[in-house]
C-alpha cells in the first residue's frame, strides 16, 4: 500500500493523494501482433470501472528484464483516479528475453533494435486502441493525448517518442572514451551504434506529456532543444551508478525545453525492488517511499498535463515536494514551476 505522505500544516491546500481515487480498477491482457515486424506485443490495460466519460491514457514502458506487473501498483494507483493505463512487453528486452539471455542463448540482455522497436511497440498498440475504441470501449479512450511513464530504458524510449533524435556521430565520440564506472548506462547506449546509421522518425504526436524515473540518453540523442516540446518530468535519484546524476541525468534534462521537471530524491535507489522478507526495516521503508513519491508524482504531473486539470499545476512545486517529502529521503525540485502549462 502507499505510505501516508501526510501533507504538513503550512501547505493546507494540497489534497492529501496518498490513498487511492474514486475507482476500481479493472484490468484486461490484450494480444496484439504486429506482422510487419513480427513482433507480439502481449499488453496489460487498466480501465476505472463505471468511469462514463473520456479516459485519459497512461503508456508505461519498462526497464530491462522487467515483466509487465512490475508497475502493477502504479497502474491501479494511477486508474483509481481516472486514468487508463497500457503496459506492454517488449519482446526484445523483456523478462523473457532476460531469462532467454541467461540461460545462455543470446550474447546480450537485449537487443540493439529495440531502440527502434520499443518506441514502435508504443505506436502499434495506440493504433491498434484506435481501432477497437468505438467496438470495445464506446470510444471512451482519449487517444489524442497520451502520457507516457519510462523507466530507466523506458525512459529513452519516451523520450524517442517525445521527438528526441538518435545522434551517431555524438554516440560514436562518446564510445571512444574509456568506461565511465560512474555511468554505467554508456554500455547500453552504445548497443545502439549496431543499428543502421539512418534517420529515424519515431515521434508520436498522440505523446503529449512524459514523465521518466531514472532515465538515459545523453549520449544516444541530439542536444538540440528544439526536438521535445511537450512538458516532460525526469524523477532521479542522488546516487546512482547506473544513470549518474551529473554526467548522465542532469546534460540529458538541460536539452529539453522549458516545460520541463527535475526531481530528485535523496538515499533511494534506481531499481523498483522487490524484497524479500528478510529484508532489513530500512530496506524496505526505502522501497515503500519510493513507490509512494513514484505515484503521487506521476499523478500530479499526469492530471496536470494529460489531463488537463489546471488545479494540480501548484502541486508541481517545491512546496508539494516538501509537503510529501519522508525524511531522510529529501526531495528537490528544479525547472518547472506553478507557471507551466
Amino acid at each position: 500500500s502507499l505510505g501516508t505522505a501526510e501533507v504538513t500544516k503550512s501547505s493546507p491546500d494540497f489534497l492529501d493523494l496518498s490513498k487511492p481515487g474514486e475507482y476500481r480498477a479493472i484490468k484486461q491482457t490484450l494480444e496484439f501482433y504486429d506482422n510487419q515486424r513480427d513482433r507480439n506485443l502481449v499488453t496489460d490495460l487498466y480501465l476505472p470501472k463505471n468511469k462514463t466519460d473520456s479516459i485519459p491514457l497512461i503508456v508505461v514502458s519498462n526497464g530491462l528484464g522487467a515483466k509487465r506487473d512490475r508497475f502493477e501498483e502504479l497502474a491501479n494507483y494511477l486508474a483509481s483516479y481516472g486514468f487508463g493505463v497500457v503496459i506492454p512487453d517488449h519482446p526484445g528486452s523483456d523478462r523473457n528475453r532476460q531469462k532467454a539471455f541467461l540461460k545462455g542463448l543470446y550474447r546480450e540482455n537485449f537487443d540493439a533494435g529495440d531502440f527502434v522497436d520499443r518506441p514502435l511497440d508504443i505506436s502499434y498498440i495506440l493504433d491498434r486502441l484506435e481501432a477497437l475504441n468505438t467496438r470495445n470501449f464506446n470510444d471512451r479512450l482519449n487517444l489524442s493525448n497520451v502520457g507516457l511513464f519510462g523507466y530507466s530504458i523506458g525512459g529513452t524510449t519516451g523520450l524517442s517518442l517525445a521527438g528526441a533524435k538518435f545522434d551517431f556521430a555524438q554516440l560514436e565520440q562518446d564510445c571512444d572514451r574509456p568506461l565511465n564506472l560512474l555511468n554505467i548506462s554508456i554500455l547500453y547506449q552504445c548497443r545502439a551504434l549496431e543499428l543502421p546509421k539512418q534517420k529515424y522518425s519515431l515521434k508520436d504526436e498522440r505523446i503529449q506529456a512524459a514523465y521518466m524515473f531514472v532515465p538515459f540518453g545523453n549520449s544516444i540523442f541530439s542536444d538540440r532543444q528544439d526536438n521535445i516540446s511537450i512538458p516532460v518530468m525526469f524523477q532521479v535519484v542522488d546516487s546512482d551508478f547506473l544513470t549518474s546524476l551529473l554526467e548522465e541525468q542532469v546534460p540529458l534534462f538541460n536539452f529539453l525545453g522549458t516545460d520541463s521537471y527535475l526531481v530528485i530524491s535523496e538515499k533511494l535507489p534506481h531499481s523498483n525492488v522487490t524484497l524479500s522478507k528478510e529484508a532489513r526495516s530500512s530496506q524496505a521503508k526505502a522501497a515503500r517511499v519510493a513507490k509512494t513519491y513514484q505515484n503521487l508524482l506521476s499523478l500530479v504531473f499526469f492530471q496536470a498535463h494529460v489531463a488537463k486539470d489546471g488545479s494540480y499545476l501548484p502541486y508541481l512545486s517545491s512546496e508539494y515536494l516538501q509537503a510529501i517529502a519522508e525524511a531522510p529521503y529529501n526531495l528537490h525540485l528544479l525547472g518547472g514551476g506553478q507557471d507551466s502549462n
